[in-house]
């Protein structure tokens, strides 16, 4: 899809002309084809501005954050190691609360960047494979 803002900001303008939502939409399809934001989104984002809205920009949303490899989590990791050397990445990922795939790219990825154990430490998963960490 074509930038979001600049399509937002564009509705805006059709509601300051005074524009149904039929004929904006009409008009987003004109000038960005394919990438033109969906009818039932753009008669929302109509919507909003016609009762007062002012901002182009999304609202902000709850839920569990896009990424769980924050700094907080990525020491987690880090200090659950240098008190044992030994667990596996499914025992590591559940005692944080994260899951498999981003245990494994803190410990192969990010724990690099961090203050985690200079010496070589070897990690298990669930297969018993063994990943190197230096």
């Amino acid at each position: 899809m074509a930038d979001f803002r600049e399509q937002s900001s564009c509705i805006k303008f059709c509601v300051k002309l005074g524009k149904t939502a039929t004929e904006c939409y009409e008009m987003l399809k004109t000038a960005f084809g394919e990438q033109a934001m969906g009818r039932s989104q753009t008669f929302q984002w109509f919507s909003r501005f016609k009762t007062g809205r002012t901002s182009i920009d999304d609202d902000e949303r709850s839920g569990r954050p896009v990424s769980s490899s924050t700094s907080e989590m990525i020491e987690s990791v880090c200090q659950i190691i240098r008190e044992d050397r030994r667990p596996t990445i499914d025992e590591v990922s559940m005692l944080v609360g994260i899951s498999h795939g981003t245990c494994h790219k803190i410990l192969t990825e990010d724990s690099h960047q961090s203050s985690c154990p200079d010496s070589q430490v070897s990690i298990k998963n669930s297969n018993n494979l063994t990943f190197a960490w230096t």
